[in-house]
């Protein structure tokens, strides 16, 4: 895969994810409360949750702008 460095304002697009990523996954149960999720991501300065399963199995991913729509 050949990189490119091409600046769009502040962020190159070479940049990995793994750079500006948390490894910090927090997951909610679909019964969770919205309310009790948007606590979490204020106070650990997230914007996204991940939606799990029983077993832990992704079911989908909440953001800020899912819970403001």
């Amino acid at each position: 895969m050949d990189s490119h460095a091409i600046s769009h304002g502040a962020i190159e697009q070479d940049t990995l994810l793994i750079d500006i990523a948390t490894r910090n996954v927090i997951r909610f149960m679909p019964g969770d409360s919205v309310g009790e999720a948007a606590r979490i991501m204020a106070e650990k300065r997230i914007s996204s949750i991940v939606v799990t399963d029983m077993e832990e199995r992704p079911l989908g991913i909440v953001t800020e702008r899912n819970m403001l729509r």
